[in-house]
């Protein structure tokens, strides 16, 4: 994620694209701290989730533990269920 003008990240690019996969320009300059403000809530949200799901599993009586693999593949599927 960068943030600043156009032309500039542009130039920039060299070093950060040989350090990671994936360098978006997300705007402004601080758009790319906003931007990662805006994963953690999606992380935070995601591990909410995952919690509230494992407990109501339990509480039905299906094995939790089984969900990753049930789920492997899917929609709902992501790093956070198979980690």
């Amino acid at each position: 994620m960068a943030g600043g003008n156009a032309k500039h990240v542009a130039d920039a690019h060299i070093l950060p694209r040989h350090l990671s996969s994936n360098y978006t320009r997300m705007g402004p300059s601080y758009a790319e701290q906003n931007t990662k403000l805006l994963n953690q809530i999606l992380c935070g949200l995601n591990f909410k989730a995952m919690s509230k799901t494992i407990q109501l599993a339990q509480n039905v009586g299906v094995d939790a533990a089984k969900i990753p693999q049930a789920l492997r593949g899917g929609r709902t599927d992501c790093a956070t269920l198979q980690e």
